[in-house]
């Protein structure tokens, strides 16, 4: 009994130690791994965004011109403007307006507008935000970002949407099709006016590499308190 007790007492913490070693490696190594993505976005971004406005491309990579910067003109067809729900600005609530546009040829694009807060759904409470005629729009090309698990399912029979969805999207606005990118608008002609459009910049928080040496930190307090542990429970 003795000896099956005091090897319980050897087993069980050093399973638990050895497992959660384990994880806090892990969880470091993975926010090494962000780091370099994130460094990596930064410096595309830095890129990008140091060209000149260009007109919407065709027939390239969506990839390889994602955050170029373009300026283009078409017609926006108002009458199909989807909504992306669960989008904030400044603390508040709202939703971002995405709008076909047609240009002089090719395919429409969508573009996302930006934002308006969640009282702001109906177009006559925003006067001005849905412009007549030829409109000159600059923006950045974006590509949808995948959902995660927690993104809840678009219901584009409720014209509700919390991802962008390029092929579901362009069936909702009665498209057979439309550019395999979508463009994230600027900022409007007032500082208030609505939609609100975004600007992006290369400065993005980065602090991967803080939470690496945090998660890899615990790790080593981890196994030094199984190691002093041990040798105190050691006969003698």
């Amino acid at each position: 009994m003795g000896r099956t007790s005091r090897s319980r007492h050897w087993l069980v913490p050093t399973l638990f130690t050895i497992a959660g070693v384990a994880l806090l490696l892990g969880l470091g190594t993975w926010q090494v791994e962000r780091l370099h993505w994130k460094e990596g976005l930064i410096a595309r971004l830095e890129a990008r965004l140091a060209e000149p406005p260009a007109d919407l491309p065709e027939g390239v990579d969506p990839a390889a011109i994602e955050y170029r910067d373009v300026r283009f003109t078409g017609r926006f067809i108002s009458d199909t403007a989807m909504f992306v729900a669960g989008r904030t600005l400044d603390g508040e609530g709202g939703y971002h307006v995405v709008t076909p546009l047609q240009p002089p040829a090719g395919l429409p694009v969508l573009v996302d507008r930006g934002w308006i807060p969640l009282n702001a759904k109906d177009p006559a409470s925003r006067p001005g935000s849905r412009p007549e005629g030829a409109v000159t729009v600059d923006g950045h090309i974006r590509l949808p970002a995948p959902p995660n698990l927690f993104t809840p399912d678009n219901q584009p029979d409720d014209n509700l949407w919390f991802s962008v969805d390029l092929a579901a999207m362009a069936r909702h606005a009665g498209l057979a099709a439309v550019r395999p990118f979508y463009v994230q608008a600027g900022p409007g002609p007032g500082p208030k006016s609505l939609p609100r459009g975004i600007r992006l910049s290369a400065e993005l928080p980065n602090n991967h590499l803080q939470y690496a040496l945090t998660w890899y930190a615990l790790a080593v307090a981890l196994l030094v308190t199984y190691i002093v542990y041990m040798r105190r429970r050691r006969p003698g």
